[in-house]
């Protein structure tokens, strides 16, 4: 492919990939075809920023893991939330000291996870965003995964 070709989409989308692997991505687009150019060009990657963004917002409720695909962990996330909110509004109606320890473990594990993911969520989307490139050029014409 064109170099000048693939300047210009490493401009349009290298922020969707770990920067330490542009010039690899670089590399590797040069010597690939027209119909997994096409391909790859087609793709809609996932925006870092944005998942960043919903983390922030709504990581709590999973929205991050959703926009990434990985909806078993957003669903976890929405349910330890659901199940922190209920046995703190429990402990609070029964004063149950169980409930409110129980609740405030959960609670723990849920702000433990939430600032993990605003730290580590745009380089999750990039690496998400390579393995989907690699799988683009690493597919022959038809299909099929080279071997």
């Amino acid at each position: 492919m064109d170099r000048d070709k693939v300047d210009l989409l490493l401009l349009q989308k290298g922020k969707f990939f770990p920067s330490l692997q542009l010039m690899a991505v670089r590399e590797m687009l040069v010597k690939t075809d027209e119909e997994k150019w096409l391909q790859m060009y087609s793709t809609s990657f996932k925006d870092p920023f944005l998942a960043l963004l919903l983390s922030l917002a709504a990581g709590t409720s999973g929205a991050d893991r959703f926009y990434l695909g990985q909806v078993r962990s957003g669903v976890v996330k929405l349910l330890l939330t659901f199940f922190v909110t209920i046995s703190l509004v429990l402990f609070s109606l029964t004063e149950n000291l169980w409930l409110g320890i129980i609740g405030l473990c959960a609670l723990f594990a849920m702000v433990a996870w939430y600032v993990v993911d605003i730290s580590r969520i745009s380089s999750i989307a990039r690496e998400q965003n390579m393995n989907t490139l690699l799988t683009i050029l690493n597919t022959n014409t038809h299909g099929c995964t080279e071997s």
